[in-house]
């Protein structure tokens, strides 16, 4: 064991020569959750997550051209790529950075060899599988494990900073402008999906956005990994025929309000968002066209299409012909309890929901529409602090400072109501 700890303290990182390194600092970088090979109670002792999560923003300040996936859009993805990260080591972990739309994918195990702990950090390019760098921070105590993880993610990095500008391009980077959406139809539901491709995008409260909250802040730029998501949010009747294929819940047809009838899926109304559904019945459904619900992050991303703006529109603030939200109509279609204070001075048609799509003033850079307003939507994702999950872009029976793209919100996994849809997001396997 002496021997061996011996070489590894001696051994120089692991380097290809500068002659076979080619890709660029502005290259998409996974970072996978490293694996923890401690046992006993030392494995209780010691996070590989945060472990992980410095790794990611240590490549951020080393190099201010990248895109690092955040770690939860890197949960979400791994788990859509039907891969577990603690069963395969090598080329899996290549193949996985490439089933997510990485171009560079960097994993890592914490062991111990005598008296040290170890971080051990492998770089490799996802195209052709190449192993780029690779380091290894040592210490005796977690701490100084931890002070020297900085090191080391400055010898992952060396090659990245040495390469040509624009060596690497990703291989999922759009053909054309990204205001020009390239779409596709699912064949059951009918619904049309929107690629999003891979990309450094704005999340966060947008600047000068005044009604800016708290859990909102700070504002920054984050890489997030390509997928589909739906055109429009998922529709009563592309609903009705998951239930129809015993698919999808039959329990929201029961859950109307005699008062104000604005549950959707058996009032006629096929071209409206499906609405009144819990959490599970909208991943259920997700689920059958093959995908999934979206992150709040890749929701967030795509309703902004990138941008650092407040609503999905641009800067300029809520019409009636922008959004669907609590206007002068809304008043007769509220349930008793929700104290929102309508919008007199605004109109946009509706007493509750609309047909999806109705408000074409409102739809963002990459042809999205609804991405604030009409219903709040179901995420894939858990609000910090809380244990519901989080909901975003405002509903017709909300105010309009719940239309803007960065507003955060939650509600319990079993809530259904009216002001509550959903859309859904598809993998991208190119």
């Amino acid at each position: 064991m002496s021997c061996l700890l011996a070489l590894l303290l001696a051994a120089p990182a692991v380097a290809p020569s500068p002659a076979r390194v080619s890709p660029s600092a502005g290259s998409l970088i996974a970072v996978l959750e490293f694996r923890n090979k401690l046992a006993g109670e030392e494995r209780k002792g010691v996070d590989a997550g945060y472990l992980a999560d410095e790794v990611r923003d240590l490549l951020l300040k080393a190099l201010p051209g990248a895109r690092v996936i955040t770690r939860e859009n890197m949960l979400v993805l791994l788990q859509a790529s039907g891969k577990k990260l603690e069963e395969c080591e090598g080329e899996c972990e290549v193949d996985t950075g490439r089933r997510i739309g990485a171009d560079l994918v960097v994993s890592g195990e914490v062991l111990r060899f005598g008296e040290s702990y170890k971080l051990d950090l492998k770089l490799h390019q996802t195209r052709d599988g190449r192993l780029l760098a690779g380091a290894i921070a040592s210490g005796k105590s977690i701490d100084e494990l931890d002070a020297g993880t900085a090191s080391a993610v400055a010898q992952l990095t060396a090659p990245l900073k040495a390469a040509p500008p624009a060596a690497v391009k990703s291989e999922s980077a759009p053909k054309g402008p990204r205001d020009h959406p390239i779409m596709r139809r699912e064949e059951k539901s009918g619904l049309e999906f929107v690629r999003v491709f891979d990309g450094s995008g704005h999340l966060g409260c947008a600047t000068g956005d005044a009604a800016c909250q708290a859990n909102e802040k700070p504002g920054r730029e984050l890489g997030i990994g390509g997928f589909w998501i739906g055109r429009t949010e998922v529709t009563a009747g592309a609903y009705g025929a998951c239930a129809k294929a015993r698919a999808c819940s039959k329990k929201p047809k029961g859950r109307d309000s005699k008062q104000t009838f604005t549950c959707n899926w058996h009032n006629g109304r096929h071209t409206h968002p499906m609405n009144c559904v819990t959490w599970d019945e909208a991943a259920q459904f997700c689920k059958w066209v093959g995908g999934r619900l979206p992150t709040a992050m890749e929701w967030e991303y795509a309703a902004r299409a990138g941008r650092d703006v407040i609503y999905p529109w641009g800067n300029e603030p809520p019409t009636g012909a922008r959004a669907n939200l609590c206007d002068k109509n809304c008043a007769r279609a509220l349930a008793k309890g929700i104290r929102t204070k309508p919008a007199l001075e605004l109109d946009d048609g509706w007493p509750a929901t609309a047909p999806v799509g109705s408000f074409k003033s409102g739809n963002n850079a990459w042809g999205l529409e609804d991405m604030a307003g009409n219903v709040a939507e179901w995420t894939a994702s858990t609000l910090e602090g809380t244990s519901e999950k989080e909901v975003r872009g405002g509903a017709w029976n909300r105010s309009a400072r719940d239309l803007r793209a960065s507003h955060r919100a939650s509600a319990p996994a079993g809530k259904n109501e009216p002001g509550l849809g959903f859309r859904c997001a598809l993998q991208a396997a190119d």
